[in-house]
């Protein structure tokens, strides 16, 4: 009764400016929520944002496709009885008890900034034990950037958690026993993005031997204090990535394609950091004036092993999420307020949803420029009306490669607005892409991911691509 926003069955909001000050939940449609823009600010007691069916499976997702949201909650920020899929859009939540909450959370793109007393992500079951070991809650990370600072658990799931793509930093708890930047009932897999997790735990299980990315894990063997500068740089003392702490912490693990499993790499505290920071993060900022502290070994854990099911999880790592947020019930739009709630919205009479089906296509293309070969797949991830995610996935040939460089044109007058992984530019319909400092240098057979959102309309063909070793 003191919503901010209802709706019994599908709410959908599709622009406008969004003020909400809630007793209770700030916006809540029963069937599923969607969002595909706008800008949109709720101040709640309760949930921010939320669907709440949970009689059909079908049903009781969040899905956000576009706008601006922030949220400051009592409980959650955004909570789904089924599935919270994130696709684009920039969600920040600066308070609340856990930011984003669902059986399977799915980010494919946008950025989330995500601030909380308890977890940052969290995927759980209904029905089972908080010990219990899930085959179907999930959390997995396709593309775009996650940002936590959590006061429990970083990412939390009752099942696995799955990084495929995109960058995620966590900020985890500074306490100690069963609690984690990355914790997981079942398993953890690294199978691509760049992940950094940075915790007294930074993860409460090893992550799973099926990784198909490298990664590390250092104990740096005493706690150490918010402001503290640390590195990890390759056995030549190359520059892998930086970290200044926001708290205090101890261990670090980290996931990207630059490492390699059985590698060695050095860990160096102090120093400065040097480049753009990703919450604490700086990709490429090498350890000039930095102390070595350690070396460790990719794909060895020292940590802590909480993980209830030994790794052994057997679901299903959904793929990256849909744009359209259909349901099959009818969507009507219903706003209730109460006295001393403010609401300001801008809704349409009728909402028609439209699904579309993405193109199945990849194209390769080889070439070289006297510094080895690359081969370039081009790919659309997920594809929704007027907006679609692509990717573009660069491997190294036999030899290892210091750089690359991209090429396509789009032949229907598709465009750019968002990239992740590479400089792009584009000059009308041809676009060219670059590696970032800190993916440009691949092993023979090593690859790395251009990941972008892309506009369309009408068709979506998948263009040629030209991949140039420098």
């Amino acid at each position: 009764a003191y919503d901010g926003i209802a709706c019994k069955d599908t709410l959908t909001i599709e622009s406008g400016t969004i003020n909400v000050n809630a007793a209770d939940d700030g916006i809540r449609g029963k069937d599923a929520l969607l969002i595909r823009g706008g800008n949109i600010t709720v101040t709640s007691t309760a949930d921010g944002l939320k669907s709440t069916e949970d009689e059909d499976p079908a049903l009781g997702q969040v899905t956000i496709t576009g706008g601006t949201i922030t949220i400051s909650a009592g409980d959650d920020g955004i909570h789904a009885e089924s599935d919270l899929n994130v696709v684009d859009g920039n969600i920040t939540v600066t308070r609340s008890f856990e930011s984003l909450e669902g059986t399977r959370v799915i980010i494919s793109g946008g950025t989330v900034n995500a601030t909380s007393t308890d977890d940052g992500l969290n995927a759980v079951e209904a029905g089972l034990n908080e010990f219990s070991v899930s085959q179907r809650a999930v959390i997995v990370v396709h593309g775009g950037t996650v940002v936590v600072n959590s006061g429990v658990d970083g990412l939390d799931s009752n099942g696995a958690v799955a990084f495929l793509g995109g960058t995620t930093v966590v900020n985890g708890p500074t306490a100690g026993g069963g609690e984690g930047g990355i914790d997981a009932n079942g398993a953890v897999f690294f199978h691509g993005g760049t992940v950094m997790s940075v915790a007294t735990n930074a993860s409460t299980l090893a992550p799973s031997t099926t990784s198909r990315q490298g990664w590390v894990f250092a104990d740096l063997g005493s706690s150490r204090s918010s402001g503290t500068v640390l590195h990890l740089a390759s056995s030549n003392g190359s520059g892998l990535v930086g970290f200044r702490a926001a708290k205090s912490f101890r261990t670090v693990l980290y996931s990207s394609n630059q490492i390699s499993s059985g590698g060695s790499y050095d860990v160096y505290t102090g120093g400065s950091v040097s480049g753009t920071g990703i919450g604490g993060m700086y990709p490429g900022s090498t350890p000039s004036g930095a102390t070595r502290l350690s070396t460790v070994t990719a794909g060895r854990y020292s940590g802590m092993n909480f993980g209830f099911g030994s790794g052994n999880w057997t679901g299903e790592i959904p793929p990256a999420a849909s744009g359209t947020g259909s349901t099959t019930r009818t969507t009507t739009t219903t706003t209730t307020t109460r006295p001393t709630t403010t609401t300001t919205s801008t809704t349409r009479p009728t909402t028609t949803t439209t699904t579309t089906t993405r193109p199945t296509t990849t194209t390769t293309t080889t070439s070289s420029a006297g510094g080895g070969a690359c081969s370039a797949t081009y790919s659309v991830v997920n594809q929704w009306q007027g907006g679609f995610q692509g990717e573009v996935r660069v491997t190294a040939g036999s030899s290892a490669i210091s750089g690359w460089r991209l090429s396509w044109t789009f032949a229907d007058g598709q465009t750019i607005s968002q990239a992740w992984g590479g400089r792009v530019t584009a000059s009308g319909s041809s676009v060219t892409a670059t590696n970032e400092s800190w993916n440009g240098s691949l092993g023979a057979g090593a690859s790395t991911s251009l990941g972008f959102i892309g506009t369309w309309n009408g068709t979506n063909s998948v263009p040629s691509v030209t991949c140039t070793a420098g």
